[in-house]
């Protein structure tokens, strides 16, 4: 939900639905991932969510779940999301 509403242009709204999943699952990489870059690129003529220190914070949570999280995903090298924590991973370095 947080996806269509950031696509669709509002952004408080999207940030409320990732927030409100981010106290179900924390570590869910993806949605710190997609919280990361809401508060870096998260500006339009509506609304202004940008807040870089916060998106530091998730784009770096996102990497740290994303890294425990390519153990797990089935045909390492192939996945594009998991090449998306292989990356996350590699930036954090």
């Amino acid at each position: 939900m947080g996806c269509d509403q950031m696509n669709r242009g509002l952004l408080h709204e999207a940030l409320e639905s990732f927030l409100g999943s981010e106290q179900k699952n924390r570590a869910d990489y993806l949605m710190q991932l997609e919280l990361g870059r809401l508060y870096l690129y998260g500006k339009n003529a509506d609304d202004n969510v940008v807040d870089l220190e916060k998106a530091r914070s998730h784009l770096l949570l996102a990497a740290r779940y994303g890294k425990a999280e390519i153990a797990f995903l089935p045909d390492a090298a192939a996945t594009p999301a998991k090449r998306s924590c292989t990356r996350l991973s590699l930036a954090t370095c």
